[in-house]
């Protein structure tokens, strides 16, 4: 994360000199695919909503860049037992703009990097410690996840329509990240992380 508080502010620093306009807002929006892959008498659920600040800054030529911090959560565990493990992840997208200004509509592309970092693991025990440093979480003795990376970067594209609504800028959006590395897990193992998210978003800007 701090390789990423460090690209968010060399982008701010060269988008700034040719600035034409810098906006703050919200991002909200839904998952439409799972954060965690699990089965049998595992279980995992995705957290309904996204949700962050978000800053905008206007270039010449139809271009701006967009950057965000989305809070997401997901819950891992067991099917026969109701305690879980609390799972909350912080995501940062740092994406260029594109509006295609020959289509009828005000539409736009992003196409950037996401950087992801959990920040928390709540209602597990931590049990044990892989060989290469993984993290490994329990619930009532029993191993409920393997935390391999902490943080890990990916990348993004989507595709919106910008809109206005009195003195608000509106900007639903299709939103596709693919993610290098899995946080919990590897490929053949359950629960695990996907690398692929699919999501719904909304952007306010002010």
């Amino acid at each position: 994360m701090r390789t990423a508080v460090v690209l968010m502010l060399l982008v701010l620093a060269c988008g700034s000199a040719q600035a034409q306009t810098v906006s703050f807002g919200v991002s909200a929006g839904v998952p439409l695919s799972p954060l965690m892959t699990a089965a049998g008498n595992q279980a995992a659920a995705t957290g309904w909503y996204t949700l962050g600040p978000a800053l905008g800054v206007g270039l010449p030529r139809g271009f701006g860049l967009d950057l965000e911090l989305l809070y997401k959560r997901f819950d891992l565990g067991f099917a026969a037992n109701p305690a879980r493990a609390v799972v909350r992840r912080m995501e940062l997208p740092v994406m260029l703009r594109y509006r295609l200004s020959r289509l009828p509509v005000r539409a736009f592309v992003h196409a950037g990097m996401s950087f992801n970092r959990i920040i928390g693991v709540g209602g597990a025990d931590v049990c044990g410690q892989g060989a290469f440093g993984e993290t490994i979480y329990c619930i009532a003795g029993k191993t409920a996840a393997e935390l391999r990376h902490r943080h890990t970067h990916g990348a993004v594209l989507g595709i919106g329509l910008g809109l206005r609504w009195k003195r608000l800028g509106l900007a639903p959006e299709l939103r596709v990240t693919r993610w290098v590395d899995r946080n919990f897990g590897t490929r053949g193992s359950l629960p695990r992380s996907n690398l692929t998210g699919i999501e719904m978003l909304m952007g306010i800007k002010f």
